[in-house]
């Protein structure tokens, strides 16, 4: 399924240490239950095992959906908005059926004998192994992307962030240092995530078709993205691929890649190259 275009009003961040705990685990009565990828990905950043913070926390949503699979997956990709504290939750339609199964089971899973907590003030993700992690990717509100981006933080000596555009289906820039999300969800929607230092941008899509790109979503290896996406009736696949502090984006098509145009080009910070072999483009990234 592709993404739903709608204002992506949830927001997102990876699970803080009183969900995931340094394990990716939680107890349920005295059972330890593994936090599937899917859930980490897509879901841990707006809730919370015991808390609501930006959504529900994971014992209200049992409570809802408790013996009722399918109306838990039908609200994941066609969401509504029930609690007018909360943002509305955007829709997880570019989520596999299979992947929203698993959530669902591990959300009853891991709710099991579990109550509500009272919500500490202050910054929950502040000591979260998971946010501190690189790779790690992240679903939320960034400065100049479009409403349903993410960003890839990768374990390089300069903390490169690439900021990924889901909705134009193409890389926007990429900074260094830190990044953050914290700000945003503490102004509840009035602030945007803190990317660090910007030292590369990319106007534009390297595709010149005149199609809109379709989201397909992306698979994850050793904590890297692959990006899928179609322009017309080309699939387009976009692996990130790190070579010590070198930064690899490669460029496949089926059947072959539409026209494009390969930046070449060096900031300050980064130099820029690319490479073609066959069907695939790949764009180099090396700090300078």
């Amino acid at each position: 399924m592709t993404i739903i275009n709608q204002l992506f009003s949830a927001k997102l961040l990876a699970a803080s240490a009183l969900l995931m705990l340094q394990s990716s685990s939680v107890s349920a009565e005295n059972e330890e239950v593994a936090t599937p990828l899917a859930f980490t990905i897509n879901c841990s950043g707006c809730h919370l095992l015991d808390k609501a913070v930006v959504g529900p926390s994971l014992v209200d949503i049992a409570k809802i959906y408790h013996k009722d699979e399918a109306a838990f997956i039908k609200w994941c990709v066609e969401p509504g908005k029930k609690r007018p504290q909360m943002p509305q939750m955007p829709s997880m339609a570019h989520v596999a059926e299979g992947d929203l199964k698993e959530i669902y089971q591990y959300i009853i899973k891991a709710t099991k004998g579990t109550k509500n907590a009272k919500v500490q003030k202050g910054d929950l993700y502040a000591e979260s192994p998971t946010m501190a992690a690189r790779p790690r990717i992240i679903r939320t509100f960034i400065p100049d992307s479009g409403p349903a981006s993410l960003y890839v933080a990768l374990p390089t000596e300069e903390k490169h962030n690439l900021v990924w555009d889901t909705d134009l289906c193409r890389l926007r820039y990429i900074t260094t240092g830190e990044a953050s999300a914290w700000g945003y969800y503490r102004s509840s929607g009035n602030d945007l995530a803190k990317m660090g230092k910007k030292c590369y941008t990319e106007n534009a899509s390297l595709f010149t078709s005149e199609l809109k790109p379709e989201f397909k979503g992306y698979r994850v290896k050793e904590g890297l993205p692959t990006f899928i996406y179609m322009i017309g009736e080309v699939e387009i696949t976009e692996a990130i691929e790190l070579e010590g502090n070198v930064i690899k984006r490669t460029f496949t098509g089926s059947p072959s890649l539409p026209v494009y145009q390969a930046p070449d080009r060096e900031t300050k910070e980064l130099r820029t190259t690319s490479q073609v072999s066959g069907q695939s483009l790949t764009v180099i990234h090396t700090a300078q």
